[in-house]
């Protein structure tokens, strides 16, 4: 083995580990001075097909639920981010989007009743990119 492709097979096996480590992360947000109380969802982070379940789990612990927050996630795994969007329809919520939300974050994006880009960011950096599969 040469000592570029040892130096190659570091590069990507950090690079692996980095992706990893960046998976979906969820944080719940209450909605203030509402009445019945509601709730957003916000997800962030790379798409690695664990949403539905999760999305799933959140929704069963705070039915409260009506709003998920897509922020700045560079999309990932196409199946999972059709099955969320399909998840969302079905649940009829909202979705919105704060900074990037790409690729198969798009789909679950569309998946919302109702659609919006939030005032987190400004317009100008806030984006919902989509390309064919």
């Amino acid at each position: 083995m040469t000592k570029t492709s040892i130096h190659l097979m570091a590069l990507l096996m950090g690079a692996s580990l980095s992706m990893a480590a960046q998976a979906m992360r969820f944080e719940l947000r209450p909605v203030a001075d509402v009445s019945p109380p509601r709730a957003a969802l916000v997800t962030s982070g790379k798409v690695d097909g664990t949403e539905l379940r999760q999305l799933n789990d959140w929704m069963e612990k705070q039915p409260e639920i009506d709003t998920i927050i897509l922020k700045n996630s560079i999309g990932g795994d196409a199946a999972a981010g059709y099955a969320v969007g399909e998840y969302i329809r079905d649940k009829g919520l909202t979705t919105g989007v704060a900074g990037h939300c790409l690729s198969s974050c798009s789909r679950m994006f569309l998946g919302g009743k109702r659609r919006f880009f939030t005032e987190e960011l400004p317009a100008d950096k806030t984006v919902v990119g989509f390309h064919g599969n």
